[in-house]
């Protein structure tokens, strides 16, 4: 197999339809109670598959579903028309991982899963997996295998060997890792040369279903209007996941405050309307973790920030809101090969007589440095193509980039500043005073004068940070004031839960039987679960679903 991988709307006018139709409420049975009588409704929009959401799962099921015959509109929440497209998508590597051995990829996500995953599911996305590629060809999607890289993580669970990395590769720009916005790039106008047209500014709201339960099109907001979509094959959601929503990243993750880094529009509104028809969720307590980053105050409500924070000298340390280490700040798995998953490790609860709040140990937490990080140049570069800086700001993007020299941060009290450690503790304390713990300034210090104290023994006993780091000094002291801190937190690209679908990509009703005409992709409903594991487990997700939902929706026979 490795030697085969070597290379590279249409709308309708208002009132053109009327069915009789309801959006009606689920039973257990998983058909529609109806809530009234039957209504007509008159159409806005009519297509036969209607996809929500224009990122790389959204579009791979359009052109899936083209590829079939079928005529497809996307509707995409975002305002602004982008040629690198829509969704976490557009800012990811194009990392994926290629299946070499079906049974083999089969054993691997039980054993991800402690053995809870669906083998049917498991089975389709791993057959999807073998032929991979075949979409990518047929699409002329460059990409490029990677020897230097595991398809697996996890080399100890059986079957890592039938995983093999592979990465979507612009060919112009061959040494960037920015996959994501060149295979929106290319497969847009594919889409829309087919006959495929993207409706912007229009955000799906509700379900609507027939007496048999069939969902038959959706209600949407559109410049403030509701509008009413009919499919008349099937609907693909692959709307993203729910990392811009604060208050269900409260309720499903397993530590809390989280930062989302990639699309803000991603706030989990096509979860409660699954919810809302009956559907089962799974997977909600799982995401795709980014590090550690930093959210500007009065961004918090967006689950916005920065991450990629470069600490250009090395005297820093990280502590938690006790004002004690907690984990070797570098190199450090939040920001190494385990960066997916990195956000388990703040996950530390408080459960000593100290706790103020329900909060974690652990997050938020500070990078704690002296002056001569911040003389060094900025701690996080300019990146205008990468996260949540690579999104518009009119739906939602970060406009202002970190200065050259951390002056305007510090003005701002982003960066917090005083001369003495015990002063810094108590600004802390006041940055952030509406989360109630406070940090002992002589905690602080003591923190310091001990890591001081292992940098000039050269060693590290309690975290193991290495004395060098790319043959760089790396255990250098905190002794040049004044000192600064910055609030940071663990961050993700995207949340991978949702509702729960079969092998087919159907989204099932809790009952267990499929939603008729109802399908899922992407990162809306991932197919792996537990933890993030594989090379590119989103990207293979987004292709091997991507099709398979494409292709079944396109195959319903059209409602009469």
């Amino acid at each position: 197999m490795k030697e085969n991988l070597t290379r590279r709307s249409f709308m309708v006018g208002a009132g053109i339809a009327s069915v009789a139709a309801l959006a009606g409420c689920a039973s257990t049975s998983g058909e529609a109670e109806p809530a009234a009588a039957g209504t007509d409704i008159a159409w806005d929009l009519e297509t036969e598959v209607l996809v929500v959401g224009a990122g790389g799962a959204g579009l791979t099921a359009a052109v899936a579903a083209q590829d079939e015959g079928a005529k497809v509109t996307i509707i995409e929440k975002a305002t602004v028309e982008c040629e690198t497209g829509y969704g976490a998508t557009r800012s990811s590597g194009g990392n994926a991982c290629v299946v070499v051995d079906v049974d083999g990829a089969v054993k691997y996500i039980k054993a991800q899963s402690l053995g809870f995953a669906d083998a049917t599911v498991a089975r389709a996305w791993a057959e999807q997996g073998l032929t991979l590629t075949d979409f990518l060809d047929k699409h002329s999607v460059n990409y490029v295998l990677r020897e230097d890289q595991p398809g697996a993580d996890f080399p100890n669970f059986p079957g890592a060997d039938s995983l093999v990395a592979m990465q979507i590769a612009d060919p112009d720009n061959p040494t960037t890792v920015r996959g994501g916005g060149y295979y929106l790039r290319t497969m847009i106008p594919q889409f829309k040369d087919g006959g495929g047209e993207i409706v912007l500014g229009t955000q799906a709201t509700e379900f609507i279903q027939n007496e048999s339960g069939e969902v038959i099109g959706v209600k949407a907001l559109q410049n403030g209007s509701e509008i009413s979509i009919h499919a008349t094959k099937a609907v693909i959601m692959t709307c993203g996941g729910f990392e811009a929503n604060p208050q269900m990243m409260f309720d499903y993750m397993r530590t809390f405050p989280i930062a989302g880094l990639a699309w803000p529009l991603n706030t989990g509104d096509g979860v409660k309307m699954c919810q809302a028809i009956g559907a089962d969720l799974w997977h909600m307590n799982n995401v795709c973790a980014q590090g550690y980053g930093f959210q500007y105050p009065g961004f918090f409500e967006l689950r916005t920030g920065l991450n990629g924070a470069g600490f250009p000298a090395k005297s820093y340390i990280f502590v938690n809101r006790r004002g004690l280490r907690f984990e070797c700040e570098n190199p450090n798995k939040a920001g190494g090969p385990l960066g997916h998953r990195s956000y388990l490790d703040y996950n530390r609860f408080d459960t000593s007589n100290e706790q103020v709040n329900g909060g974690f140990d652990n997050n938020p937490f500070y990078a704690i440095m002296d002056s001569k990080v911040i003389e060094a140049g900025p701690i996080f570069k300019p990146s205008p193509n990468s996260g949540i800086r690579a999104v518009n700001p009119a739906d939602g993007g970060l406009a202002e980039e970190w200065s050259d020299d951390n002056s305007k941060e510090i003005e701002a009290g982003y960066l917090i500043k005083a001369d003495t450690l015990e002063e810094l503790a108590a600004k802390i304390n006041e940055y952030s005073k509406d989360e109630g713990y406070v940090m002992e300034g002589a905690a602080l210090a003591a923190t310091v004068e001990k890591y001081n104290g292992f940098c000039s023994a050269g060693e590290d006993p309690e975290f193991g940070r290495p004395a060098t780091n790319a043959d760089e000094p790396n255990l250098v002291a905190l002794d040049t004031p004044p000192f600064y801190a910055l609030r940071l937190m663990p961050s993700v690209y995207n949340t991978v839960g949702g509702p729960r679908k079969n092998g087919k990509g159907q989204i099932l009703h809790v009952s267990g039987n499929p939603i008729p005409r109802l399908y899922a992709a992407g990162v809306f409903s991932e197919a792996a679960d537990q933890s993030y594991t594989m090379y590119g487990q989103n990207w293979a997700e987004i292709i091997n679903f991507g099709n398979i939902t494409g292709r079944n929706a396109a195959a319903e026979e059209p409602l009469q």
